[in-house]
């Protein structure tokens, strides 16, 4: 082979080596730039479905509300009495305790009733002299022997003893003190032995057979309570427990502060369960709306300007707007928004959007049909 064909020889191996990447390149270039063309074409994977709110339902149903206040009282005795001394002197005995049950009349203790016995004594004696002395000289006016002036000075003398063993008496019924009711010693506070002087506490008695609860009457409400009506009353001390009670008295006078008025419950307490100090909850009917829309307090939300409720309607919750009228606490009486039958949202309702899809519950987690669609989930917005 000559030089000039070798050469063309190698030229055309030359060529075909460095023309053939540029070839390669190109199609693999293509091949990249379909596919992302081609991923576009398929089917796109659908972010995962969003799990309905779970809510439960109650009907709304017709019925009566009775609208209630609830007012805190202090509970008080019936009658407490704090026994003072009528004189002074020793303490000659004293008889009860602190805690101790009492009759009416019964004799609590004794003060200086030893000296105001003996001084009874002399004033009986004294008067006995005057008595004998005024008959004496009675004999002898009539028969000239006294004169007036003796006469006058006679009837002085006995109605001043008289007067001493009146006195006498008093200071020895003074001495024995009493209770003046049936109860209970609440306090003793003297001991025997000691120095009483006049005026001073001895004991304090106070009747809890029945007592009263005391509360302030707001103005608003004054002219819906009347005497005698019935309430319950609940206490601090024993909160499973409710106590019946009547009301005894409405003040006529408003406090020139609160502008409320003095209310005075009574209750019967037998058992003496209700103790003077203890607080307690006083709950009043004032007045009483029938053949109303109810529905329980809780399902009530409040918004910016309104209140409404959440009714589910074709498994979407819609918030409907109420006009709320009476309410015992636990109801409250719909006037205007909703009718019976509708299902209020109970449960899961402060968190909900207006029209937002929900799942409808029980408390065992069991999905409730809906009125007219067939049973299970899709008919109160399908499946989770």
């Amino acid at each position: 082979m000559n030089d000039r064909a070798l050469n063309r020889r190698q030229d055309d191996v030359g060529h075909h080596r460095h023309g053939s990447r540029p070839t390669h390149l190109v199609f693999a270039a293509c091949a990249l730039a379909a596919l992302p063309i081609a991923c576009a074409g398929s089917d796109e994977i659908a972010p995962p479905e969003r799990p309905l709110t779970r809510v439960e339902v109650e009907p709304v149903t017709i019925g009566t509300v009775s609208d209630r206040i609830v007012l805190h009282a202090e509970i008080r005795p019936i009658e407490q009495t704090r026994l003072a001394a009528g004189t002074g002197g020793k303490v000659d005995a004293v008889y009860v305790d602190d805690g101790d049950r009492v009759a009416k009349g019964q004799i609590l203790a004794r003060v200086a009733a030893d000296l105001a016995a003996a001084q009874l004594k002399q004033a009986q004696t004294q008067l006995a002299a005057s008595q004998a002395s005024s008959q004496r000289t009675e004999r002898l006016s009539a028969k000239g022997l006294a004169s007036a002036a003796e006469r006058d000075r006679a009837a002085a003398a006995l109605a001043q003893a008289e007067a001493a063993v009146e006195l006498g008496r008093v200071r020895l019924a003074d001495a024995v003190v009493r209770a003046p009711h049936a109860g209970s010693v609440a306090k003793r506070y003297v001991a025997r032995g000691e120095h009483a002087f006049p005026g001073a506490p001895l004991f304090d008695v106070v009747d809890v057979s029945t007592v009263e609860a005391v509360a302030q009457l707001p103005e608003r409400d004054a002219p819906h309570i009347q005497e005698g009506r019935a309430t319950t009353l609940t206490a601090d001390a024993w909160p499973d427990e409710t106590f019946n009670g009547t009301v005894h008295h409405v003040g006529i006078v408003a406090d020139e502060h609160s502008r409320s008025f003095d209310l005075v419950i009574r209750i019967a307490n037998d058992n003496g369960n209700l103790r003077p100090g203890m607080l307690a909850r006083v709950q009043l009917v004032r007045r009483e709306v029938a053949d109303v829309p109810i529905v329980r307090g809780d399902a009530v939300v409040e918004g910016a300007n309104d209140r409404g409720v959440f009714v589910v309607r074709d498994g979407h919750a819609v918030r409907t707007p109420v006009t709320l009228g009476a309410t015992d606490g636990e109801t409250v009486a719909v006037l205007a928004g909703i009718r019976a039958g509708d299902a209020v949202v109970v449960v899961g309702q402060r968190t909900l959007i207006d029209g937002e899809q929900v799942r409808v519950v029980e408390r065992e987690d069991r999905p409730v049909p809906m009125a007219g669609s067939p049973a299970g989930p899709s008919a109160v917005g399908g499946s989770r």
